[in-house]
């Protein structure tokens, strides 16, 4: 008892010691701590405000990983470690035939090269900028708030738009819905004051109007795109135009009516329909394979309703 006594006091005397020569360190923001540090890190145009500044020259150089690695001899004021946000961009010049559909503040989802595995990871980004000043080339800033631990021992990266190996979103076969949309087009469409509420007017049999109230699933050039089960509407209703004097009554038919594939995502605990582009996928299968590039509608991290027919467009979702 007396050797183990002895022990106790020795651990705290040496405790007392190291308490004696640790002292701790504030940083002015929180974040990942990364050794990281190639001195890049306050230069001109790699903020994320400067880089539209960014020239063809520095986007394309390539920075040499393993120089800047730890291991390096540092003196006393060095720099030996940084804090690093979740927030951080990829900066990048693309032929214009790859940005076909891109638009600012739009998620697209690309794949990144990974320099620690070698491999393309599929990661969805916000566009931030879109420059399209150029004919050949587009500037294009991406925004991501997540993964940033995969990538932040790398200053470049490789893009691509879609996957050599066919890596994708997968979702089983009973996820995938087949819904009926009115084609309207947007001339007889009505908007309330507010532009937050629309209408269909429809002429009744006894010369009175009726105004149905929609929720507009998507715009797409001159038409509006309507749920089907959504909204009381039916072939041969005829619809008033916003401007009588430019335009004339519509009739619906069944040329009005499209059919689109695409699954339920729960936005708030509300499902909500997101069209999606097969590719050629057969529903056959018990699972599909959903491109990325050919589906910026569906993001990283979504949830899916797995059985697509438990479920209507704005239903709640537990």
């Amino acid at each position: 008892m007396a050797i183990r006594g002895d022990l106790n006091r020795q651990n705290e005397l040496i405790d007392a010691q190291m308490d004696m020569s640790l002292s701790n360190i504030y940083a002015e923001r929180g974040g990942i701590m990364s050794p990281f540090i190639d001195g890049f890190e306050n230069l001109e145009n790699f903020n994320p405000l400067d880089m539209p500044n960014l020239s063809r020259e520095q986007i394309v150089m390539t920075l040499d990983r393993d120089v800047s690695m730890p291991g390096r001899e540092v003196q006393e004021g060095d720099e030996i470690f940084k804090i690093v946000g979740n927030t951080w961009f990829v900066a990048t010049w693309m032929p214009a035939e790859m940005t076909i559909g891109f638009a600012t503040n739009t998620y697209r989802t690309i794949f990144l090269e990974n320099i620690a595995t070698g491999q393309f990871e599929p990661i969805t980004m916000r566009i931030h900028r879109f420059d399209t000043y150029l004919p050949n080339y587009h500037f294009v800033i991406f925004r991501s708030t997540g993964n940033v631990i995969d990538f932040m021992e790398q200053r470049n990266v490789n893009i691509r738009l879609a996957d050599s190996v066919q890596n994708g979103f997968i979702v089983p076969s009973t996820a995938i819905a087949r819904r009926r949309l009115f084609r309207i087009p947007l001339t007889h469409v009505h908007d309330s004051e507010d532009d937050e509420n629309y209408y269909l007017i429809r002429l009744r049999d006894d010369g009175g109007i009726q105004p149905i109230r929609v929720e507009i699933h998507e715009r797409r050039g001159t038409h509006a795109y309507i749920l089907e089960d959504m909204v009381s509407l039916f072939t041969n209703d005829m619809l008033l135009p916003f401007d009588q004097n430019v335009h004339t009554n519509h009739t619906v038919s069944d040329m009005d009516i499209v059919s689109k594939y695409g699954v339920y995502t729960t936005t708030l605990n509300y499902a909500d329909f997101r069209e999606v582009d097969l590719d050629g996928e057969s529903l056959l299968n018990p699972q599909i394979l959903l491109n990325p590039a050919r589906n910026p509608n569906i993001r990283q991290f979504e949830n899916i309703v797995a059985d697509a027919s438990m479920v209507r467009q704005g239903q709640v979702v537990r």
